[in-house]
């Protein structure tokens, strides 16, 4: 709040400076979007069509050091930059990233994260152009910090999110353009992919260990049965695909579903930038809200995909061959893009705990199936 107050003190000054290079053409273009793998995946469609009218431009993505590994080999970004929340912490804090900003020389500032620090800095860097995003839930601090952008679009929770960023580009001349994601895998991914999966019987089926927020998360139990109903379903092999995190959980289930060579864990074999060359392997990716199967989502995978609390208006995978599986006990949507609680308020999880793991093999085998058919 403090650092809201001392730039409302002094913003027409600022206002006015930030204008003089309003006419100026738009040369270099800074994104932010510091959120999770998932939200960063989910941008990506923006960097491709601010490159298409800008190709000479020079484009920067600020994100979060866990997360950059997604977009270094992304075709259409010129620079990557990271930041942290400890970074930012305080007036001091708020000044450095300021002056990063600032010595960027950005003409243009696209800022998916509509939060305090980020409106701040960005007029305190005279960047001329200001984009930001006005959400349906926004507490009263970043309404009076949102004035500091040029341009505001507002987001409805009754449509996807990645539509509203690419409205957003407007305010930059960028019109128009498709949603589709896109991720690259790192040089060298093939062939470690080639070694896990020496031996692996077709079809491969791919499930998600984990997730970043466990609210989203299925048990292990849960897990195993979905993995010994993916097995029972004929011939494949079933790939346990997560992070460092996730070892002892999928341990745990590579040992409740006696699969033997038929189930392959995967997990912390890969790294961001190689797990593409795995997923794009897959017959069909079964997993709960996370950011790698919006991952698969970009590289055209057949998804079953459990959302478990959050919104799907606003938030799921868009690709033709997605089979979207809802717990059987009815539970409104309360976890949002911009307000995402990490426990249940209910505390009984109904919406992930009463997903049926039949329900999720009988929709797995269905885009097997149909995958076969249209070969």
């Amino acid at each position: 709040m403090i650092a809201v107050l001392l730039t409302l003190l002094v913003s027409p000054l600022l206002w006015v400076v930030s204008r003089l290079r309003r006419k100026t053409p738009i040369r270099r273009i800074l994104v932010i979007q510091t959120a999770k793998i998932g939200d960063l995946i989910c941008a990506t469609h923006l960097f491709r069509e601010i490159k298409r009218v800008y190709p000479a431009a020079h484009l920067a993505v600020l994100v979060h050091p866990t997360t950059r590994e997604v977009i270094d080999t992304n075709r259409h970004v010129d620079e990557v930059l990271t930041v942290t929340a400890e970074e930012i912490r305080g007036i001091s804090g708020k000044w450095r990233l300021a002056r990063r900003i600032r010595s960027g020389g950005y003409d243009a500032i696209v800022c998916l994260n509509p939060n305090v620090p980020f409106a701040v800095t960005s007029l305190w860097a005279l960047v001329p152009r200001r984009v930001s995003v006005m959400p349906d839930v926004r507490g009263v601090t970043y309404r009076m910090a949102s004035m500091f952008f040029t341009d505001l679009r507002e987001h409805d929770g009754k449509r996807l999110v990645v539509q509203t960023w690419l409205d957003m580009l407007g305010a930059i001349g960028v019109e128009g353009g498709s949603l589709d994601k896109e991720v690259y895998p790192v040089s060298g991914a093939e062939s470690l992919v080639d070694a896990l999966l020496s031996g692996a019987l077709p079809p491969l089926m791919g499930i998600a260990v984990s997730s970043g927020n466990k609210l989203k998360e299925l048990t292990s139990e849960a897990m195993s049965a979905i993995v010994r109903g993916l097995l029972e379903s004929g011939e494949g092999t079933v790939l346990l695909i997560g992070g460092p995190m996730d070892c002892a959980k999928a341990a745990a289930i590579l040992g409740s579903t006696e699969g033997g060579r038929r189930v392959i864990d995967v997990t912390a074999k890969l790294r961001l930038s190689e797990l593409p060359a795995l997923l794009r392997r897959l017959s069909v990716f079964v997993s709960v809200d996370t950011g790698i199967v919006y991952m698969a989502d970009a590289l055209s995978v057949p998804i079953v995909h459990m959302p478990g609390p959050i919104n799907v208006l606003e938030q799921h995978p868009i690709g033709k061959s997605v089979r979207i599986v809802h717990g059987r006990i009815p539970c409104p949507p309360y976890a949002h893009v911009y307000r995402a609680p990490y426990e249940c308020t209910r505390e009984i999880r109904a919406c992930i705990d009463s997903i049926d793991p039949d329900d999720v093999c009988m929709a797995a085998r269905d885009l097997i199936e149909a995958a076969d058919h249209g070969r």
